[in-house]
């Protein structure tokens, strides 16, 4: 997720929609997050299981809207990391 969260960055026009799961709140900056919302991206999908990455994606998640990207967040209390 860290490393696709730049790709997606570099070329949103390609992929306008992501899923992130249990991971990619920590690469979103205002660079990848400008980036993003500029280049054509829509939509994010944060899904987390742990709670540390729950607040991280509620943080990544409020920049992202900021920026006029819609954004969810689906959280499995205890799920870990698994699909």
């Amino acid at each position: 997720s860290f490393q696709g969260v730049s790709v997606v960055a570099q070329a949103p026009d390609l992929m306008p929609r992501v899923v992130l799961i249990e991971g990619g709140h920590d690469p979103w900056n205002q660079q990848t997050v400008e980036s993003f919302a500029t280049g054509g991206g829509r939509r994010v999908l944060f899904v987390t299981g742990q709670a540390p990455n729950y607040t991280k994606s509620q943080e990544a998640s409020s920049e992202l809207r900021n920026a006029g990207i819609e954004t969810r967040i689906a959280h499995a209390e205890g799920a870990g990391h698994v699909f």
